[in-house]
């Protein structure tokens, strides 16, 4: 079972992580990844940062989803409590490129649910705030293209019994890493949907499950 980007937004993480084991053969494994925290991923403190300017009072925590589950010890633990054999976490290091600064802010604030706290804030329009985002971005990673640190923490654990080296290993590994958002946030935002429920659905498909 693979899991790319997902395992953050369980509600309950224990109750599908014993789930997913259930679903296993014996010595079968289920392989995931969460994103680092903000510190690795400077970018989204940027941008982050940023929008919380423009609402000092209430700003929005949509950030504290996506990048708010990867303290590796209490990852181990709840992968213990689910009953994992072989639990292993290891830090990763990518690059994040988006054609241009400003791409990267219209996805980073028009491309995710971000853009829900915004409009339920009280902005129709929220233009002068990606364009803010942007010129932080332009500053701190170049315009043309933009070039940012990514991390990301991948976890694997294996159901107790015969051992046996996944076929998909190399698939897997390949599909969880194959998700850059600066570029994935744009593509959403640009894709002019019809409503904002259907860009929320679109986003929680981000999070994608593969079942070999």
């Amino acid at each position: 079972v693979v899991c790319q980007f997902g395992v953050m937004f369980f509600p309950d993480k224990l109750a599908a992580l014993r789930e997913a084991r259930r679903v296993l053969k014996r010595g079968g494994e289920l392989s995931f990844n969460v994103w680092d925290s903000t510190r690795r991923n400077p970018y989204v403190e940027i941008a982050d940062g940023t929008v919380a300017g423009y609402f000092p009072a209430n700003p929005p925590t949509f950030f504290q989803v996506p990048f708010g589950y990867h303290d590796q010890d209490t990852i181990r633990s709840t992968m213990q409590q689910a009953e994992f054999a072989n639990i292993r976490l290891s830090e990763v290091a990518l690059e994040g490129k988006s054609p241009t600064a400003m791409d990267a802010a219209v996805g980073l604030v028009e491309g995710c649910p971000l853009i829900v706290a915004i409009q339920e804030r009280g902005v129709r329009h929220p233009r002068p705030i990606v364009e803010a985002v942007a010129k932080k971005l332009a500053s701190a990673y170049g315009n043309s293209p933009m070039r940012c640190q990514l991390g990301a923490v991948w976890i694997a654990g294996a159901k107790a019994g015969h051992r046996q080296t996944p076929p998909l290993a190399h698939v897997a590994e390949t599909f969880l890493f194959s998700y850059d958002p600066l570029q994935i946030g744009n593509s959403l935002a640009s894709s002019r949907l019809a409503s904002l429920d259907e860009r929320w659905h679109q986003a929680l498909l981000f999070g994608r499950i593969f079942i070999h």
